[in-house]
């Protein structure tokens, strides 16, 4: 059953968002070797979970030197890494409730395995904390990319997820944060977004340039309804895309 949202202030108007039913739904993305990051990157979304106190896969690799990113059953969000040792990983320090959207980006730089990969988490653009991750070896293998799954499956929705080759400062972050629409572009290399989904191709298009784009597997796009408002909060409804 599709439940509806609550209130939200970044997204406006109608857009179509993929629900994820927690059990089986998911979005893959064939592997392409710009995905091989090893030495920088950022991850974001735009996440909206309908649980609290399990884990919530929003994507992940598997067994690369970027592994996963998920909520935990302790609701942080978390950033794995897959070495020889096992899957080492690092929380941030806010906590991601249900029924709430939040924004979430994480910026990696993976330096050496003495140094340990430095991890920045920020929630809804502000700077949440920074990590330091141990880690014995990088790892780059031909997996694809999921979305909404890897070990375990996302439980709510998920408006758009990016990916880029560097690091993004703190005043770029904050820019994405206010503009989803008109993200930065330098570096992106996965851009799926709220308005590039398919349901009659059932495929999830990569705005990037690059065409990484993702098949979707069980996941149902929905409407997002929103009054226009000067304080841009309002009472919408889901229902399935027709």
């Amino acid at each position: 059953m599709i439940r509806p949202l609550e209130r939200t202030r970044l997204l406006i108007y109608e857009r179509k968002v993929l629900y994820f039913d927690g059990v089986d739904d998911y979005v893959r993305v064939p592997y392409n070797d710009i995905f091989d990051l090893t030495d920088i990157a950022t991850f974001e979304g735009f996440i909206y979970r309908l649980s609290t106190g399990e884990r919530h896969d929003i994507m992940g690799r598997g067994g690369t030197t970027w592994h996963a990113i998920v909520v935990t059953d302790f609701d942080h969000l978390n950033f794995q890494i897959r070495d020889n040792t096992g899957w080492p990983s690092t929380n941030s320090k806010s906590k991601i409730y249900a029924n709430k959207w939040y924004h979430f980006a994480i910026t990696v730089n993976w330096r050496t395995p003495s140094e340990g990969a430095l991890v920045n988490f920020y929630i809804d653009g502000t700077f949440d904390i920074e990590r330091t991750l141990p880690y014995d070896t990088k790892r780059t293998r031909t997996n694809p990319i999921y979305v909404g799954r890897l070990t375990s499956y996302f439980y709510g929705y998920i408006a758009f997820v990016r990916i880029y080759s560097r690091t993004l400062s703190p005043q770029e972050i904050q820019w994405n944060y206010l503009h989803p629409d008109n993200p930065v572009r330098g570096g992106l290399v996965l851009w799926l977004h709220w308005d590039s989904i398919d349901e009659d191709e059932g495929v999830w298009y990569d705005k990037s340039g690059y065409e990484n784009h993702g098949t979707i597997y069980g996941a149902t796009p929905v409407v997002y309804y929103r009054e226009p408002s000067r304080k841009q909060v309002a009472t919408r409804v889901l229902e399935p895309v027709r």
